[in-house]
Order: C-alpha cells, then sequence, then structure tokens
C-alpha cells in the first residue's frame, strides 16, 4: 500500500499536463502512486501518461471514454489503494516537497482530512498571488467543533470570505481513504457538477463524516489562472438552476443526516442555497445570452421559487448570520416581481465590465 494515491482527471490540457506530471514524479516523498484518468482526450494527453507510465512503475494509467469530470474522479477513487488520497488537477502543480512537508506538519494527528492554507495563483502575466484560508493552524473534531467549521466556511458567523475556500475545492487537501471508503463519499454525477458545485458536496460529505480534521499552515499547490480569467465575464449556464435544485436537495439529504433542525449548519445551508441562487440570477436569468424574454425569466423564477427547498430558505425567519449580500437577496426573493432583480443584476454586470477594463488598462494582477 501506498502512504499516497495521487488521482489526475486529465481532459485536453496537453500544453500544461508535462508540468503537472513532472511535479508528481520529482517529488521528494516517493511513497506514491499515480493514477492517471484520461477521460476521453483527443489531443496528445493519452500519448503523454504513457510515456511517463513507461518510466515510472508508480504510474497507472486509465483510458476511458469522455464522461466527465466527477467520472473520472470516481474512477480514480475506485482505484486507489494508498492510505491517502489526494486530486490534482491536470493543469497545476506541485511543490517538489508538497507531501513531504504536508506529512512533516501533520505529526502524529489521526485526522481524516488533511486541509493546506490554500494555493498559489499563477497568473497569466507570470505573476505569483498566494491565497490563504486562515490564520492560524486548527483542528476541528466532529460535533459541535465541527458544526461550527461548517457553518462558518458556508460564510455564515461572519466568517470572512476566505474560509468558503475552505471547503470549495478538493484539490488543496488529503483525505484518508479508509474513512471515503467506509461512508462510500464519491463525486456526485448529477447535473449540479454542470455549476462546478461537485468540490464542495465532496468535501461537505467528507468533513461530516470525519471524526476529526487538522489545517496546517503551508501553501505549495500551484493553481494556474488562464486566459483572460480575470477580465472575461461570466459564461452564460443554461444548466444552472435545475442544477442547482439538484444542489440543494443532495446538501439537504446530507444536512438532515448529519445535524438536528434549526441548527448552525441547518442555517448554513439555507444560506448557501440563497448563494447559489444568486449563481443562478448572474449565470442563467440575466446573462445578456439568455435568450428567453422577461416574461419566461419570470416565469422560471416563479417556478424555482416554489421548490420547497428553495420556498423554505427564503422565507427562513432568521437572518441572524447571512451577509448583506445574501440578505438583500433573500428579501427580493420575497417579492412577487423580477424587476428589483432585474435592475440589481444589470447594475452589477455594468459595474464589472467597468473592472474588467480597469483591469485591461492598468494589468492589476488580483490581488
Amino acid at each position: 500500500m501506498a502512504k499516497v494515491s495521487v488521482i489526475v482527471p486529465i481532459y485536453n490540457v496537453e500544453p500544461y499536463l508535462r508540468q503537472c506530471l513532472d511535479s508528481l514524479v520529482k517529488q521528494t516523498f516517493s511513497d506514491l502512486e499515480m493514477i492517471f484518468v484520461d477521460d476521453g482526450s483527443t489531443d496528445g494527453c493519452g500519448a503523454i501518461c504513457d510515456e511517463y507510465a513507461t518510466r515510472d512503475s508508480r504510474i497507472r494509467v486509465i483510458h476511458q471514454e469522455n464522461a466527465g469530470l466527477a467520472a473520472a474522479d470516481n474512477c480514480g477513487l475506485d482505484h486507489a489503494t494508498g492510505e491517502w488520497i489526494a486530486i490534482v488537477d491536470s493543469d497545476d502543480w506541485l511543490a517538489p516537497d508538497y507531501f513531504q512537508r504536508l506529512f512533516e506538519l501533520q505529526g502524529d494527528s489521526d485526522a481524516d482530512i488533511l486541509f493546506t492554507n490554500g494555493c498559489i495563483a499563477e497568473l497569466p502575466d507570470g505573476i505569483q498571488h498566494k491565497v490563504k484560508n486562515f490564520d492560524t493552524p486548527f483542528e476541528a473534531s466532529q460535533g459541535p467543533e465541527m458544526e461550527y467549521l461548517l457553518a462558518r466556511t458556508q460564510n455564515l458567523l461572519g466568517a470572512d470570505h476566505r474560509m468558503y475556500h475552505l471547503w470549495a475545492y478538493y484539490w488543496d487537501k488529503l483525505f484518508r481513504r479508509d474513512m471515503l471508503e467506509r461512508y462510500n463519499i464519491r463525486f456526485t454525477k448529477s447535473v449540479a457538477a454542470k455549476i462546478s458545485a461537485m468540490d464542495a458536496l465532496f468535501v461537505c460529505s467528507a468533513m461530516m463524516k470525519a471524526a476529526k480534521i487538522k489545517a496546517v499552515d503551508y501553501i505549495g499547490y500551484h493553481y494556474r489562472v488562464r486566459e483572460n480569467s480575470f477580465t472575461t465575464v461570466i459564461s452564460y449556464n443554461r444548466y444552472a438552476p435545475n442544477a442547482c435544485i439538484a444542489l440543494f436537495h443532495e446538501m439537504e439529504q446530507s444536512v438532515t443526516e448529519y445535524a438536528r433542525e434549526n441548527t448552525l449548519i441547518y442555517q448554513a445551508n439555507y444560506a448557501r442555497c440563497i448563494s447559489l441562487m444568486h449563481t443562478c440570477m448572474i449565470r442563467t436569468f440575466f446573462h445578456p445570452d439568455n435568450p428567453d424574454d422577461r416574461k419566461t425569466v419570470a416565469a422560471k423564477i416563479r417556478t424555482m421559487k416554489t421548490d420547497p427547498f428553495i420556498r423554505e430558505a427564503i422565507h427562513y425567519k432568521s437572518d441572524k448570520y447571512l451577509s448583506k449580500k445574501i440578505l438583500l437577496l433573500k428579501h427580493l426573493l420575497q417579492l412577487p416581481w423580477i424587476l428589483p432583480l432585474e435592475v440589481i443584476y444589470k447594475c452589477r454586470r455594468s459595474i464589472k465590465k467597468v473592472r474588467a477594463k480597469f483591469y485591461e488598462k492598468w494589468h492589476i494582477s488580483g490581488a
């Protein structure tokens, strides 16, 4: 059994793939099992993976028809045999001592999840921007500590925005494989994945089952920011409303199994629901590429608001912990008209465009 099974889901990233794979095979910590899942790439990724496998016996390559990121991740999990699981995006890379440093900092902790303190964002102009999730390393055990942490990571309890990133991504964490296997924690293949929410679902499910987690103050993950990431507007996504509904019910089921009614994590889940409604407004309903007319948009928003969980979140009696943005949206969603929503989101998009032009002119790094 290897100490760490490193899963790399791969799809059409040929220009970046060698840098990622080199950072793995050259780790100072060598007790690795590397599983490269080629998810039906149509470029040279498959051949590159096979090339690396001929040079390093620790590498296993799995070629499959394109089935999406969730399926590729799950394929890697199904084939992993290591004590720990790490998942690395195929256009990113790791510091040479990444795993060595993590296990040194872990010490004798019996945590089921090991959190790192963020990433190094590699911007298109070559500037590096360190993104930190927390100021002080911590541990949390199952019970009130974990519930409090889960609430904070969903922007409840007045937490700063960085805490959201603590649970939003899987690539800056290590998971004990036996914990994932014991509770059959896998990535969702539902439509919820179409809004890039499968990371949060996976991490949240793992946190709800982990006996203990530990967060260490180390940043060695290099996250590649693609060209124009700071300057382009968010693309239209027609799947977002149905995806959010699917996500809401998956989260509701997880929370119901985990916590008592009206506890902090329940309130956090309602806040998360309103936050994802915000995503629907941006990416679908009031996106300039949306082909629907105003009447159709209004009808779709009203239909979405009839979903039992969404209705409960919108009308939940407590506003105690909601951020100002989420609180405003919650009250706007209680209104029978869409005009206030339309005005707010059109103004928001105009402001974003101005900021994008400012970035392009002055080459602001986004830090």
